[in-house]
């Protein structure tokens, strides 16, 4: 009878421990590099949000590249105070530009949910 408990005691164990494991999810797997200018990530797990402001002048254009492998990607782009002057979600691999009216600071803000590939973000001043 006590080794039935044990064995029983056992399995229920390893049972909760893999619930609460399956239950994990990590929040980034990868790396980011971000400038006053450009943001650079690259990830096999992002399930959070990350923000890089840029130093923008009027007439700049924001070139982003979005690589999605899996999951989904949102991007915002705004400056503080203002409405986004670029707001997508569920973004699929694509390459895009978004003009710059105003100079000041933007912040660009990337959210990932079960996301693996990878975002570029950078200014660009047209010649």
């Amino acid at each position: 009878m006590g080794t039935r408990r044990n064995l029983f005691s056992a399995l229920a164990l390893c049972l909760g421990l893999v619930v609460a494991l399956a239950a994990c999810q990590m929040d980034y797997s990868g790396s980011v590099m971000g400038t006053s200018r450009e943001l650079h990530m690259k990830y096999t797990a992002f399930n959070t949000t990350e923000a890089q402001a840029l130093d923008l002048e009027a007439g700049d254009e924001i070139a982003v590249s979005v690589v999605s492998q899996e999951g989904a990607v949102s991007i915002a782009i705004q400056k503080e105070g203002a409405q986004p002057i670029y707001q997508g979600e569920d973004l699929t691999t694509q390459d895009f530009t978004v003009a710059v009216e105003e100079a000041g600071w933007y912040t660009v803000t990337v959210t990932g949910s079960g996301a693996v590939g990878s975002v570029d973000v950078e200014a660009q001043t047209p010649a």
